[in-house]
């Protein structure tokens, strides 16, 4: 809360800034987070372990008087997505090599993926109100291992908590269940794979796409 309230603070004393030196028509601010924190959810107590909501749903609000006035939307997506979106609004182009849409692109799916790799491999992503986890470690009768045969690093610290039961694959409607609590997978054969076919696609052409910048031109 303390945190919060500061950051309240100095938005505001930046924002009055901007209006005593008459620039705030012609500027736009940004306000955006890196990621959220789960506060004891789905036993964590550090971010950047999972991929639920409370660690990656986080805020973006965009401060342009010309432009908008306390509109809302709801469409999904990614920090990917925001540099496009800036130059959108700035009527600049986007360079050809920037991944992600602007999310006033009519174009734009309501889709955004996730991974971390913190304790276990974790994929996913969310279409909707519809969340799809794939977690990408292998688990043996005897130790965890990743699919190159190496344990996660979590592992060889001795996190307990990451030793826990996991499971492989967990959907979740958010309409219904925010909170992400009941999972789904069970009873939608379907959607789990089709959600791995579509990660799996996302994978190979990140793959593609990082090595494309690594080779010399």
């Amino acid at each position: 809360l303390n945190a919060l309230h500061n950051s309240d603070r100095v938005l505001g004393k930046l924002v009055r800034k901007l209006e005593d030196q008459q620039l705030l028509d012609s500027t736009l601010v940004v306000v955006v987070s890196d990621h959220g924190e789960a506060f004891g959810r789905h036993q964590q107590f550090i971010h950047a372990s999972k991929i639920y909501e409370e660690n990656v749903h986080i805020p973006l609000i965009l401060i342009q008087p010309a432009l908008f006035s306390g509109n809302e939307y709801e469409t999904i997506g990614g920090l990917v997505d925001l540099a496009p979106t800036i130059m959108h609004i700035l009527n600049r182009p986007v360079p050809a090599q920037w991944q992600g849409r602007s999310f006033f692109n009519a174009r734009k799916t309501n889709r955004t993926y996730f991974f971390a790799a913190y304790s276990s491999f974790l994929f996913g992503y969310r279409e909707g109100d519809q969340k799809y986890i794939l977690n990408g470690t292998f688990r043996s009768e005897t130790r965890d291992r990743l699919p190159g045969g190496e344990r996660p690093a979590a592992l060889k610290k001795g996190n307990r908590l990451n030793e826990a039961k996991q499971e492989k694959n967990e959907i979740y409607d958010l309409g219904e269940d925010p909170t992400e609590m009941a999972n789904l997978s069970d009873r939608l054969p379907d959607a789990v794979s089709r959600g791995q076919q579509r990660l799996a696609a996302w994978v190979q052409y990140q793959n593609k796409f990082i090595n494309s910048l690594l080779v010399e031109k």
